[in-house]
C-alpha cells in the first residue's frame, strides 16, 4: 500500500490523474480538505477540513481495471462491510457508488478512467463531520452523528483501506459482491423516475446494470440519473 498524503489540495483525483506516469499501482492519495473535490455529474464534493476521509485510489493493475465500473460496487461493498463489522452500523448501498445510514448518505464514490490502463477510485466518506451545508433532499450524515461521538479517523482509515485492498485482489468473485448488494439494497422496489418515465427498482443483474420495470417494459440501465417518486 501506497499513501500520498496532503493537508489540502484541489483534488486528490486531479492529482492522480496528473501524476499517473509516476504513481505505483495501489497508491492511495489522501486529503484533509479539497478546495474541488468531485462529485457525480460534475457536482462538487463538499467537507469540513480535518473531519472526513477523502480519497483517490490509483489503480493499474491490468485485470482490475478491466473490471471498470463493478469496481464502484467492490468500493461501496468494503465502507459497508466496515460500517457493519467495526462500527455496528446497518448500512444500505444505493446504485451505482454511495452509501446509507438510516436512509441518510454517508458517502459517494467516484470512478474515472485514464485511458484504458488506469482507473481511479475516488470515494468521500463523512466521519466526523455534524453539520452538513447546502440544500439536500435528505440531508447527510456521519459516523459521529450516527455514534454519537467522534472516532478516530486515522483507525478509520486503515481499517477502510485494509478492507477495499482485499476485496480488490477478489475483485472477480463477482456473485459474492452482487449477493451482499442484493442484500443491502437501497433502491429495491422504491419507484423512481428515468428518462421522464416512471419505474419500479427490481434490483440489478449480473452485470451491476439497474433493472427497472412498469407495465409496458423493463429497462437494463448501465449508467445515468434516476430521481425518486
Amino acid at each position: 500500500m501506497h499513501i500520498v498524503h496532503f493537508a489540502e489540495i484541489d483534488s486528490t483525483s486531479t492529482y492522480a490523474k496528473t501524476h499517473a506516469a509516476s504513481l505505483p499501482d495501489l497508491t492511495f492519495v489522501t486529503a484533509s480538505y479539497q478546495s474541488e473535490g468531485k462529485g457525480r455529474q460534475g457536482r462538487t464534493w463538499k467537507a469540513e477540513k480535518d473531519e472526513n476521509l477523502l480519497y483517490s485510489l490509483f489503480i493499474k493493475n491490468g485485470p482490475m481495471v478491466q473490471a471498470g465500473p463493478f469496481l464502484s460496487l467492490v468500493a461501496a461493498v468494503s465502507l459497508s462491510e466496515v460500517l457493519e463489522r467495526d462500527y455496528k452500523l446497518a448500512a444500505s448501498i444505493k446504485w451505482p457508488n454511495d452509501v446509507y445510514i438510516d436512509g441518510r448518505k454517508i458517502a459517494g464514490i467516484l470512478l474515472e478512467g485514464i485511458g484504458a490502463e488506469c482507473l481511479i477510485i475516488g470515494m468521500g466518506v463523512n466521519v466526523n463531520q455534524l453539520s452538513f451545508d447546502g440544500e439536500y433532499r435528505i440531508s447527510p450524515t456521519s459516523l459521529a452523528l450516527c455514534l454519537g461521538e467522534k472516532v478516530d479517523l486515522d483507525t478509520f482509515q486503515q481499517r477502510l483501506f485494509a478492507q477495499l485492498l482485499a476485496n480488490l485482489e477478489e475483485h472477480a468473485a463477482k456473485n459474492r459482491f452482487l449477493a451482499y448488494y442484493r442484500e443491502h439494497d437501497y433502491l429495491r422496489d422504491k419507484k423512481v423516475s428515468y428518462e421522464g418515465k416512471e419505474y419500479i427498482v427490481k434490483g440489478v443483474d449480473a452485470e451491476f446494470s439497474l433493472l427497472l420495470k412498469n407495465e409496458t417494459e423493463e429497462r437494463h440501465i448501465v449508467s445515468g440519473e434516476i430521481s425518486f417518486l
